[in-house]
């Protein structure tokens, strides 16, 4: 047999890299003649930066920077071999993995840092800049990253305003006159493995920023002022972007970016497929193990996951999903025969311990699956 191991990672508790060596330290317990190939991956956001260390022509770049909470901090990204190409993952610098529990509240947080890298970039030749977006803390649409390349948010007085998502409201005027000049010359895309818009109930604020910290109230305000907003920056390019797909990813980044700085969105996962050389991977596997924390519809809509095993099912390949938990409204019988659905967390478990024991349980499930394999 010949393995492919291609998960995500299972956030909070797994990088994508400790997954696969979970996984491949249970192959070469069970079936130690069997071949494996391991590839981290990522669907554009969280652990991108893994993978195309591992697995494309480039380097990582580190600078120093802020973290979502404006504290100093060193981070990297990574620059292509023989491209004035910069992959920046926004949750080295916006993400919620270093922000203490208490301390995560999305009225606060904001995309700073990601901007000081990207000027970074800039500043080391870099004309073209892939943003990929996941694991955010932030809901501030991007206005850091605005804000960090030189752009102004005024308020009636004229005065600036800090981009954290509680401030939007008192925006009163989006200035660029004094935006990095660079910014006309440089080609930006975001890779986005999400179909949410900005606005409504499946928007970026109902949707996401309950897992970065906001109680209801904070929705309330998120949203109201998320709204406001995407409305001046409609106003300043004629675009209408508050119900574009994807545009509610990574608290409304993907949405702001788009009307700030033209700004493409695509596909994370496809994106980061033409980066390295995960097609030919897939095509020499015969079963596929990938995986990532929690499956539930986001999955289903198109995650990274998902996407691999509707490759591998399309050419009559097995895949399994190992998931930390699943969500008990995903219908498992309407995926394919090819496709099983394993849920790593024991039924005595809670969330939180499933999360605290994630190591154990995922190395239980896969050896199970091994020895139902093997005979």
């Amino acid at each position: 047999m010949q393995f492919l191991l291609i998960p995500d990672s299972f956030k909070g508790s797994l990088s994508a890299i400790e997954v696969t060596q979970i996984m491949s330290a249970c192959i070469e317990k069970v079936l130690p003649r069997s071949n494996y190939t391991t590839f981290p991956f990522s669907d554009g956001g969280e652990g991108a930066l893994d993978t195309l260390v591992e697995k494309a022509a480039g380097k990582l770049i580190f600078c120093d920077s802020v973290d979502a909470l404006n504290r100093k901090i060193n981070k990297p990204y990574f620059m292509f071999e023989k491209e004035a190409t910069g992959w920046i993952e926004l949750s080295q610098c916006a993400g919620l993995v270093g922000i203490e529990k208490k301390r995560q509240n999305p009225l606060k947080t904001s995309t700073l840092g990601v901007g000081h890298q990207i000027k970074h970039a800039l500043d080391l030749g870099c004309r073209k800049i892939i943003l990929g977006i996941g694991g955010s803390a932030t809901h501030d649409l991007g206005a850091g990253i605005f804000v960090a390349l030189g752009g102004q948010l005024l308020d009636h007085r004229g005065h600036a305003v800090f981009p954290s998502g509680g401030n939007l409201n008192r925006v009163y005027k989006i200035d660029n006159s004094l935006i990095d000049s660079r910014i006309e010359q440089t080609e930006f895309v975001i890779a986005c493995d999400v179909n949410n818009p900005l606005l409504g109930e499946k928007g970026a604020a109902y949707v996401y920023a309950t897992q970065k910290g906001a109680s209801s109230n904070m929705i309330e305000t998120l949203e109201t002022n998320g709204a406001h907003l995407i409305q001046l920056i409609e106003h300043l390019n004629g675009q209408r972007l508050n119900s574009i797909e994807g545009g509610g990813a990574a608290g409304g980044v993907a949405a702001g970016l788009k009307g700030l700085l033209d700004a493409q969105i695509t596909n994370g996962f496809d994106l980061l497929s033409k980066k390295t050389a995960l097609e030919k991977a897939l095509q020499k596997a015969t079963i596929i193990f990938t995986g990532e924390g929690r499956f539930d519809g986001q999955t289903a809509a198109g995650k990274l996951p998902f996407k691999i095993a509707q490759w591998g099912d399309e050419q009559k390949k097995i895949t399994f999903i190992f998931a930390g938990s699943v969500d008990p409204l995903v219908e498992k019988e309407k995926l394919s025969a090819n496709i099983r659905l394993i849920n790593c967390k024991p039924e005595h478990q809670n969330t939180e311990e499933a999360m605290k024991f994630a190591k154990q349980n995922l190395q239980n499930r896969v050896l199970s699956v091994l020895n139902e394999l093997k005979n």
